[in-house]
């Protein structure tokens, strides 16, 4: 695929959340404004460059997962701001490791996006709530940790 077809269809699914999220715009519209964002910076740069302009986008979207989740408890801010931490961490190894093919950081940076969107605009919720609801049912001391802090 060449990279305005994989432009096209990250838009086309960043589209498709907006529409199915009617009225929530908060996660998916951080994750469309980052993707103008990237669109721009990204073919201006180049190399390292490049890495750490995308690793500040990708640190912009973890720091505003915060204020949703913790305030909120939006789970899927938390999940959103867990993939891009994924994502940063991906970041750091393609720019540490010189050998690693650019095509499979690629493949993976546009996949956890690609993920990323899908959770942000609600199209996973029903396997959240099953993975909520067992977790709940079997570590309940984790549930409480992950929902509110308690011990």
């Amino acid at each position: 695929m060449t990279t305005g077809q994989v432009d096209l269809i990250l838009t086309f699914l960043l589209l498709l959340a907006l529409v199915h999220r009617r009225g929530d715009w908060r996660i998916v519209g951080t994750l469309a404004l980052a993707f103008i964002a990237s669109s721009i910076v990204g073919p201006q740069t180049h190399g390292i460059d490049r890495q750490v302009a995308l690793s500040a986008l990708d640190t912009v979207i973890v720091l505003l997962m915060l204020e949703p989740w913790t305030h909120d408890g939006d789970m899927r801010a938390y999940t959103v701001g867990f993939i891009g931490l994924a994502k940063l961490g991906c970041r750091l190894l393609y720019t540490s490791a010189s050998y690693t093919s650019h095509t499979l950081f690629a493949i993976m940076i546009n996949c956890a996006f690609a993920a990323q969107v899908i959770v942000a605009g609600g199209f996973v919720d029903a396997l959240g709530l099953w993975l909520d609801r067992n977790l709940r049912l079997f570590f309940p001391r984790r549930y409480k940790l992950l929902r509110d802090g308690a011990h």
